[in-house]
Protein backbone atom coordinates (compact mmCIF):
# COMPACT_ATOMS: atom_id res chain seq x y z
CA UNK A 1 0.00 0.00 0.00
CA UNK A 2 1.53 3.44 -0.84
CA UNK A 3 2.32 5.61 1.87
CA UNK A 4 0.22 8.50 2.74
CA UNK A 5 1.59 11.89 2.15
CA UNK A 6 0.19 14.89 4.48
CA UNK A 7 -2.09 17.43 2.30
CA UNK A 8 -1.30 20.73 2.74
CA UNK A 9 -4.33 22.79 4.82
CA UNK A 10 -4.71 24.96 1.53
CA UNK A 11 -4.27 23.35 -2.40
CA UNK A 12 -4.87 26.43 -4.96
CA UNK A 13 -5.69 25.10 -8.16
CA UNK A 14 -3.09 24.88 -10.75
CA UNK A 15 -4.54 28.40 -12.61
CA UNK A 16 -4.80 29.89 -8.72
CA UNK A 17 -1.26 28.89 -8.37
CA UNK A 18 -0.31 30.62 -11.26
CA UNK A 19 -2.85 33.61 -11.26
CA UNK A 20 -1.04 34.51 -7.60
CA UNK A 21 2.48 33.09 -7.72
CA UNK A 22 4.25 32.40 -4.33
CA UNK A 23 7.40 31.06 -3.27
CA UNK A 24 8.98 28.66 -4.54
CA UNK A 25 6.89 29.41 -7.81
CA UNK A 26 8.09 32.18 -10.24
CA UNK A 27 6.65 32.75 -13.42
CA UNK A 28 8.72 33.99 -15.92
CA UNK A 29 6.22 34.07 -18.99
CA UNK A 30 2.51 33.36 -19.69
CA UNK A 31 -0.08 33.34 -22.23
CA UNK A 32 -3.56 34.79 -20.40
CA UNK A 33 -3.03 38.19 -21.90
CA UNK A 34 -2.44 36.85 -25.65
CA UNK A 35 -6.18 36.12 -25.78
CA UNK A 36 -5.42 32.51 -26.62
CA UNK A 37 -8.77 30.29 -26.41
CA UNK A 38 -8.93 26.24 -24.63
CA UNK A 39 -5.21 26.45 -24.37
CA UNK A 40 -2.92 28.23 -21.60
CA UNK A 41 0.74 28.38 -21.11
CA UNK A 42 3.17 29.32 -18.21
CA UNK A 43 6.86 29.20 -18.14
CA UNK A 44 8.12 29.51 -14.33
CA UNK A 45 11.27 28.73 -12.25
CA UNK A 46 11.05 26.66 -8.97
CA UNK A 47 13.47 26.85 -6.24
CA UNK A 48 13.32 23.68 -3.91
CA UNK A 49 10.59 22.77 -1.64
CA UNK A 50 11.31 20.18 1.21
CA UNK A 51 8.09 20.20 2.45
CA UNK A 52 4.85 18.68 0.73
CA UNK A 53 2.88 21.24 -1.64
CA UNK A 54 -0.43 20.51 -2.91
CA UNK A 55 -2.53 21.71 -5.96
CA UNK A 56 -6.18 20.44 -6.25
CA UNK A 57 -7.95 19.32 -9.21
CA UNK A 58 -9.25 21.66 -11.40
CA UNK A 59 -11.48 21.27 -15.01
CA UNK A 60 -8.66 21.48 -17.18
CA UNK A 61 -5.76 18.85 -18.71
CA UNK A 62 -2.22 19.43 -17.41
CA UNK A 63 1.16 18.83 -19.37
CA UNK A 64 4.20 19.56 -17.75
CA UNK A 65 7.95 20.13 -19.51
CA UNK A 66 11.15 19.78 -17.37
CA UNK A 67 12.54 22.56 -19.66
CA UNK A 68 15.75 23.23 -17.94
CA UNK A 69 17.68 21.46 -14.73
CA UNK A 70 17.12 18.02 -12.93
CA UNK A 71 15.30 17.44 -10.12
CA UNK A 72 14.59 14.86 -8.00
CA UNK A 73 10.48 14.98 -7.68
CA UNK A 74 8.11 13.08 -5.46
CA UNK A 75 4.33 13.08 -6.26
CA UNK A 76 1.69 11.63 -4.60
CA UNK A 77 -1.42 11.61 -7.07
CA UNK A 78 -5.21 11.85 -5.85
CA UNK A 79 -6.08 8.20 -6.37
CA UNK A 80 -3.34 7.36 -3.94
CA UNK A 81 -0.40 6.09 -6.30
CA UNK A 82 3.15 7.36 -5.64
CA UNK A 83 5.84 8.71 -8.08
CA UNK A 84 9.31 9.40 -7.34
CA UNK A 85 11.28 9.83 -10.16
CA UNK A 86 14.24 11.95 -10.69
CA UNK A 87 13.05 14.31 -13.74
CA UNK A 88 15.65 15.54 -16.06
CA UNK A 89 15.71 18.14 -18.94
CA UNK A 90 12.69 16.83 -21.69
CA UNK A 91 10.85 14.99 -18.52
CA UNK A 92 7.19 15.25 -19.15
CA UNK A 93 4.24 14.97 -16.44
CA UNK A 94 0.58 14.36 -17.70
CA UNK A 95 -2.36 15.28 -15.23
CA UNK A 96 -5.80 14.79 -16.73
CA UNK A 97 -8.55 16.69 -15.53
CA UNK A 98 -10.14 16.40 -12.54
CA UNK A 99 -6.35 14.49 -11.09
CA UNK A 100 -4.85 16.55 -8.06
CA UNK A 101 -1.21 16.23 -6.52
CA UNK A 102 0.69 16.62 -3.58
CA UNK A 103 4.78 16.92 -4.19
CA UNK A 104 8.00 18.21 -3.38
CA UNK A 105 11.45 18.39 -4.96
CA UNK A 106 15.12 18.95 -3.71
CA UNK A 107 16.63 21.20 -6.44
CA UNK A 108 15.49 24.65 -8.84
CA UNK A 109 14.53 24.19 -11.90
CA UNK A 110 12.66 25.28 -14.92
CA UNK A 111 9.08 24.19 -15.96
CA UNK A 112 6.49 24.96 -18.87
CA UNK A 113 3.08 24.32 -17.72
CA UNK A 114 0.38 23.64 -20.32
CA UNK A 115 -3.37 23.75 -19.50
CA UNK A 116 -5.94 22.42 -22.18
CA UNK A 117 -9.69 22.25 -21.95
CA UNK A 118 -11.14 19.00 -21.93
CA UNK A 119 -13.96 20.64 -24.80
CA UNK A 120 -11.29 20.21 -27.15
CA UNK A 121 -11.06 16.85 -27.06
CA UNK A 122 -15.07 16.91 -27.37
CA UNK A 123 -14.80 18.18 -31.22
CA UNK A 124 -12.82 14.55 -31.77
CA UNK A 125 -16.49 12.65 -30.92
CA UNK A 126 -17.48 13.16 -34.78
CA UNK A 127 -14.05 12.53 -36.68
CA UNK A 128 -11.67 10.39 -35.01
CA UNK A 129 -13.01 8.38 -32.20
CA UNK A 130 -15.97 5.67 -31.14
CA UNK A 131 -18.92 6.88 -28.94
CA UNK A 132 -19.40 10.03 -26.45
CA UNK A 133 -16.23 11.46 -25.94
CA UNK A 134 -17.19 10.91 -22.01
CA UNK A 135 -16.39 7.50 -22.45
CA UNK A 136 -12.43 7.89 -23.03
CA UNK A 137 -9.91 9.51 -21.19
CA UNK A 138 -6.45 10.75 -20.74
CA UNK A 139 -4.54 8.78 -18.66
CA UNK A 140 -2.02 9.85 -15.92
CA UNK A 141 1.56 9.59 -16.61
CA UNK A 142 4.84 10.54 -14.55
CA UNK A 143 8.42 11.37 -16.17
CA UNK A 144 7.75 10.02 -19.61
CA UNK A 145 9.68 11.40 -22.68
CA UNK A 146 7.90 12.21 -26.35
CA UNK A 147 9.91 14.52 -28.94
CA UNK A 148 6.56 15.55 -30.31
CA UNK A 149 5.46 17.01 -27.17
CA UNK A 150 8.17 18.69 -26.14
CA UNK A 151 8.79 20.51 -29.13
CA UNK A 152 4.93 21.58 -29.50
CA UNK A 153 5.46 22.79 -25.68
CA UNK A 154 8.81 24.56 -26.72
CA UNK A 155 6.78 26.49 -30.08
CA UNK A 156 4.13 27.76 -27.81
CA UNK A 157 6.48 28.73 -25.45
CA UNK A 158 8.54 30.63 -28.16
CA UNK A 159 5.02 32.29 -29.24
CA UNK A 160 4.26 33.87 -25.67
CA UNK A 161 8.06 35.14 -25.39
CA UNK A 162 7.81 36.38 -28.60
CA UNK A 163 4.25 36.53 -30.34
CA UNK A 164 4.51 36.80 -33.87
CA UNK A 165 1.51 37.04 -36.45
CA UNK A 166 -1.58 34.87 -36.28
CA UNK A 167 -0.59 33.69 -32.55
CA UNK A 168 -4.01 32.86 -31.72
CA UNK A 169 -4.66 30.69 -34.86
CA UNK A 170 -1.23 28.86 -34.06
CA UNK A 171 -1.76 28.73 -31.00
CA UNK A 172 -5.63 27.03 -31.43
CA UNK A 173 -3.78 24.25 -33.96
CA UNK A 174 -1.11 23.18 -31.92
CA UNK A 175 -3.98 22.89 -29.14
CA UNK A 176 -6.02 20.47 -31.52
CA UNK A 177 -2.87 18.92 -32.08
CA UNK A 178 -1.41 18.56 -28.51
CA UNK A 179 -5.20 16.63 -27.41
CA UNK A 180 -4.92 14.73 -30.61
CA UNK A 181 -1.55 13.35 -30.07
CA UNK A 182 -2.56 12.58 -26.30
CA UNK A 183 -5.47 10.74 -27.20
CA UNK A 184 -3.65 8.77 -29.39
CA UNK A 185 -0.85 7.88 -27.37
CA UNK A 186 -1.55 8.54 -23.29
CA UNK A 187 -5.79 7.45 -23.01
CA UNK A 188 -8.18 4.68 -23.52
CA UNK A 189 -9.77 6.22 -26.68
CA UNK A 190 -10.18 3.59 -29.80
CA UNK A 191 -9.30 5.27 -33.06
CA UNK A 192 -11.70 4.70 -35.87
CA UNK A 193 -10.58 5.37 -39.89
CA UNK A 194 -12.80 7.56 -41.74
CA UNK A 195 -10.62 7.80 -45.03
CA UNK A 196 -13.60 8.23 -46.99
CA UNK A 197 -14.38 11.93 -45.00
CA UNK A 198 -10.75 13.30 -45.29
CA UNK A 199 -11.04 14.68 -48.74
CA UNK A 200 -12.25 18.46 -49.73
CA UNK A 201 -14.74 18.50 -52.21
CA UNK A 202 -15.02 20.91 -54.93
CA UNK A 203 -17.80 23.15 -53.22
CA UNK A 204 -15.93 23.17 -49.91
CA UNK A 205 -12.75 24.30 -51.21
CA UNK A 206 -15.04 27.61 -52.67
CA UNK A 207 -16.91 27.88 -49.58
CA UNK A 208 -13.34 28.20 -47.88
CA UNK A 209 -11.29 30.08 -50.05
CA UNK A 210 -14.27 32.42 -50.25
CA UNK A 211 -14.72 33.06 -46.79
CA UNK A 212 -10.85 33.62 -46.52
CA UNK A 213 -10.55 36.22 -48.83
CA UNK A 214 -13.91 37.55 -47.59
CA UNK A 215 -12.08 38.30 -44.08
CA UNK A 216 -8.65 38.87 -44.62
CA UNK A 217 -8.66 42.05 -42.92
CA UNK A 218 -10.10 40.31 -39.61
CA UNK A 219 -9.13 37.28 -37.01
CA UNK A 220 -9.73 34.25 -38.69
CA UNK A 221 -9.99 30.90 -36.45
CA UNK A 222 -9.84 27.87 -37.10
CA UNK A 223 -13.65 27.27 -35.56
CA UNK A 224 -15.17 29.74 -38.20
CA UNK A 225 -13.36 28.33 -41.01
CA UNK A 226 -15.12 24.87 -39.83
CA UNK A 227 -18.29 25.86 -38.89
CA UNK A 228 -18.22 27.40 -42.68
CA UNK A 229 -18.50 23.77 -44.36
CA UNK A 230 -20.35 22.29 -41.01
CA UNK A 231 -17.42 19.85 -39.53
CA UNK A 232 -15.04 19.39 -36.73
CA UNK A 233 -11.87 21.53 -36.46
CA UNK A 234 -9.92 18.48 -35.46
CA UNK A 235 -11.27 17.09 -39.59
CA UNK A 236 -11.66 20.33 -40.47
CA UNK A 237 -7.61 20.49 -40.56
CA UNK A 238 -7.11 17.22 -41.55
CA UNK A 239 -8.87 17.38 -44.80
CA UNK A 240 -7.54 21.35 -45.21
CA UNK A 241 -3.95 19.69 -44.97
CA UNK A 242 -4.75 16.79 -47.32
CA UNK A 243 -6.27 19.78 -50.10
CA UNK A 244 -3.95 22.02 -49.99
CA UNK A 245 -0.69 20.36 -48.24
CA UNK A 246 -0.17 23.16 -45.88
CA UNK A 247 -1.85 23.94 -42.31
CA UNK A 248 -4.38 26.58 -42.57
CA UNK A 249 -2.30 29.42 -41.12
CA UNK A 250 0.66 29.45 -43.71
CA UNK A 251 -2.32 29.27 -46.35
CA UNK A 252 -4.23 32.66 -45.13
CA UNK A 253 -0.64 34.29 -44.75
CA UNK A 254 -0.21 33.75 -48.64
CA UNK A 255 -3.37 34.98 -49.07
CA UNK A 256 -2.80 38.17 -47.00
CA UNK A 257 0.40 38.99 -48.81
CA UNK A 258 -0.97 38.09 -52.45
CA UNK A 259 -3.61 40.97 -51.45
CA UNK A 260 -0.75 43.03 -50.16
CA UNK A 261 0.65 42.92 -53.55
CA UNK A 262 -2.41 43.85 -55.05
CA UNK A 263 -2.78 46.98 -52.62
CA UNK A 264 0.95 47.99 -53.52
CA UNK A 265 -0.37 48.61 -56.99
CA UNK A 266 -2.46 51.40 -55.52
CA UNK A 267 -0.25 54.78 -54.99
CA UNK A 268 -2.89 56.28 -52.64
CA UNK A 269 -2.40 53.62 -50.14
CA UNK A 270 0.97 53.72 -47.72
CA UNK A 271 2.68 50.84 -46.28
CA UNK A 272 0.69 51.03 -43.27
CA UNK A 273 -2.84 51.10 -44.60
CA UNK A 274 -1.85 48.41 -46.76
CA UNK A 275 -0.96 46.18 -43.84
CA UNK A 276 -3.84 46.70 -41.91
CA UNK A 277 -5.98 45.93 -45.15
CA UNK A 278 -4.36 43.04 -45.28
CA UNK A 279 -4.84 41.67 -41.84
CA UNK A 280 -0.94 41.89 -40.53
CA UNK A 281 -1.01 42.95 -36.80
CA UNK A 282 1.33 45.73 -37.79
CA UNK A 283 3.50 46.97 -39.89
CA UNK A 284 6.93 45.70 -39.26
CA UNK A 285 5.24 42.69 -38.99
CA UNK A 286 3.93 42.73 -42.39
CA UNK A 287 6.97 44.05 -43.32
CA UNK A 288 8.90 41.20 -42.43
CA UNK A 289 7.03 38.69 -44.15
CA UNK A 290 6.38 39.97 -47.03
CA UNK A 291 9.99 40.69 -47.61
CA UNK A 292 10.45 36.80 -46.78
CA UNK A 293 8.13 35.64 -49.49
CA UNK A 294 8.57 37.88 -51.92
CA UNK A 295 12.17 38.39 -51.77
CA UNK A 296 11.93 42.36 -52.42
CA UNK A 297 10.25 44.58 -49.22
CA UNK A 298 7.15 46.27 -49.90
CA UNK A 299 8.22 49.45 -50.73
CA UNK A 300 10.83 48.46 -53.20
CA UNK A 301 7.76 45.87 -54.72
CA UNK A 302 5.69 49.30 -54.98
CA UNK A 303 8.19 51.01 -56.54
CA UNK A 304 8.65 48.49 -58.73
CA UNK A 305 4.40 47.95 -59.74
CA UNK A 306 4.14 51.53 -60.03
CA UNK A 307 7.26 52.02 -62.49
Amino acid sequence: MSPQIPASSFRPTIEELLAAPQHPVYVIADSRSLGWEGIQLSHTNLEPIYEYRGVAPSGLHQLVLNSQGHTHVEMQLDDGTLHDVYATDGALQLLPVHYGVNTRWDLPCAITSITLSPEISAQFEDSAFKGDYHSFQLLPIMNFFDPLLRHLVMELCSEVQSPRPFGNLFAESVAHLLMLHLLRRYSTAVIVSKSSRTLLSLAQKRIIETFIDDHLAETITLDALARAIHVSVPHFERMFRAAYHRPPYQYVLERRIERAKSLLKDSTLSIYEVARLSGFANQSHFTRHFTRLVNVSPARFASLVKK
